[in-house]
């Protein structure tokens, strides 16, 4: 984990040498799973996202986003039990830098971004709507703590004077089998991610 953490200051501090604006942005995430396991239905769970990033353009429609945040993530699972139906709700806290490729469509305020993504979860939790929560053990749990895949989306700008406001609307799609323990069954991160932020020139 430290290692972790050298790396990605050691990355930012190079990016910010060359980087053309810095910015925050903070918004809503819907995460959900999609699975092979028939054991219950699966709902998308409402969770919070917050990062810093830079921005590099090169030319006046095309510029490279890396960003480092918080993602919470996870899913709702309602299954049935001799006891009657029981709904879980899973929270797994990311710690995640992703790079994306941003193209400003011409003439028009909007632009669309793509680019992949790595995580690690820096904790997790497991929830019964009874009340009853437990604190996620990767190891014991055989839950996978990383994550890479792939987003894309697409976003809305307005520049005021010196600053740069926008939305944006991003999809996830997880690659890592974060039940991976298992060759039964697999579970996989998907995300959608409502956020707003601002930005300056450096």
């Amino acid at each position: 984990m430290r290692k972790l953490i050298f790396f990605v200051a050691v990355l930012i501090v190079s990016l910010n040498v060359n980087a053309q604006k810095i910015g925050v942005k903070g918004g809503l995430n819907l995460s959900n799973t999609v699975t092979d396991d028939p054991s219950g239905t699966y709902h998308f769970k409402p969770g919070i996202n917050a990062s810093m990033f830079f921005q590099k353009s090169f030319v006046s429609f095309f510029s490279i986003r890396p960003e480092i945040g918080y993602y919470q993530k996870g899913g709702k699972n309602i299954y049935s039990t001799f006891l009657g139906e029981v709904t879980k709700l899973t929270t797994l806290n990311y710690l995640q830098f992703g790079v994306d490729a941003r193209f400003r469509v011409p003439f028009i305020p909007i632009y669309v971004l793509a680019g992949p993504y790595g995580a690690y979860a820096l904790s997790g939790e497991n929830e019964i709507i009874s009340g009853v929560k437990t604190e996620i053990d990767f190891a014991k749990d055989k839950t996978v703590p990383y994550d890479f895949g792939l987003a894309g989306g697409v976003g809305f700008i307005h520049k005021f004077t010196v600053l740069t406001f926008f939305v944006e609307f991003k999809y996830e799609m997880g690659m890592v089998d974060t039940y991976g323990y298992s060759s039964q069954t697999f579970v996989k991160n998907r995300n959608l991610i409502f956020s707003t932020g601002v930005m300056i020139g450096l």
